[in-house]
């Protein structure tokens, strides 16, 4: 009486076909894409600020429904929602006490699902109040002296060549001489011993502190340095040199550069307010460039999805293992049922 073959094609198949299961069912790692912000910006003569723009990922995919906080030299003015092909735009009036000289505008996402998040900054341009009398000199103020309980200042300057009303990046640490973090106290930005205006911060919890700083607009080509100092309980001072490169004359008459169909970002067009029929006053439009800083993050999910693929891969190489036991196990049953089966 001759024996049934046991199917090892079948259950080698079998065994096979399950561990693609398992691998298709265990889900990639999601990782958060960088974002990045487009800014287009214009000033009427009633200093009315419009605004349009773009936010995408690195990929060029819009982002849409992404809240973004609008802020003019750390002063909030609007709060908008990108449409569904990522595109922002709206109007707002200027604060009065921010209608005069060069005023930093800041556009910030806070990262959504899988974008990080994101911010660009640009510099808006007032011209200076008519005075019959020239404003009194102002003296330039002496850095302050550390105490006797120095603290650590350390920074990095984004770029160290500028031109004259250029936008300077400063991102830093303030640590005590044993490396603890000094947090809660002030930072300022000087010029050859000159303070700016509006760059004062405070460092976090960790002793982190990200300012900007404008270079002056009659700073003089050359070598220059740009200190920063901590002030209060934990005085401090950091130095460094820049490099100052001259600025090139612009002629005010000439038409504003049209830019190239790859530079070109499509915009949703905003209303504004016209002047009057009888008036001569024209609006004035400035146009800007933004200067965008992305920073990438790492979606807190990443590490389930890491663990659950591990797990599936031990589970396909377990049943592969088992699988091919069971194979050499019924073939050595197959030979000895051959050999003695007769008898």
């Amino acid at each position: 009486m001759q024996k049934e073959q046991i199917p090892v094609k079948r259950i080698a198949a079998w065994s096979i076909s399950l561990a693609f299961l398992l691998l298709a069912l265990s889900p990639p790692v999601a990782m958060a894409e960088d974002s990045s912000i487009t800014i287009n910006a214009s000033l009427s003569s009633d200093f009315v600020l419009s605004v349009s723009g773009r936010l995408q990922a690195a990929s060029g995919t819009p982002i849409g429904g992404a809240p973004l906080t609008v802020s003019i030299s750390d002063i909030e003015v609007a709060n908008v929602t990108t449409s569904n092909n990522g595109e922002f735009g709206f109007a707002v009036p200027v604060p009065a006490q921010l209608q005069q000289g060069r005023q930093r505008l800041t556009i910030r996402f806070a990262g959504q699902g899988d974008y990080a998040p994101t911010v660009a900054a640009a510099i808006l341009a007032f011209s200076e109040p008519e005075s019959s009398a020239p404003p009194p000199p102002t003296e330039p103020q002496a850095t302050p002296t550390p105490a006797a309980v120095p603290v650590v200042i350390e920074a990095s300057i984004s770029p160290l060549t500028v031109s004259p009303g250029d936008l300077l990046q400063i991102q830093g640490t303030v640590k005590t001489a044993d490396g603890k973090p000094v947090r809660g106290t002030d930072v300022q930005v000087f010029f050859d011993d000159v303070p700016q205006p509006d760059s004062t911060v405070v460092t976090n919890d960790k002793g982190n502190f990200t300012t900007y700083a404008q270079a002056p607009e009659d700073i003089q080509p050359g070598k220059t340095k740009i200190v920063l100092t901590s002030t209060g309980s934990s005085p401090g001072t950091l130095t460094k040199t820049l490099t100052v490169t001259e600025s090139e004359a612009v002629d005010e008459t000439d038409a504003a550069p049209t830019p190239s169909p790859a530079e070109a970002e499509p915009t949703t067009p905003q209303p504004t307010q016209a002047p009057a029929a009888d008036s001569d006053e024209k609006p004035v439009s400035t146009p800007v460039t933004a200067t965008v800083d992305g920073m990438p993050k790492t979606d807190p999910m990443s590490w389930f999805f890491v663990t659950l693929t591990i797990a599936g891969g031990l589970a396909v190489v377990v049943t592969l293992s088992l699988a091919i036991y069971g194979l050499r196990h019924a073939q050595r049953k197959w030979q000895q049922d051959r050999l003695f089966g007769d008898d």
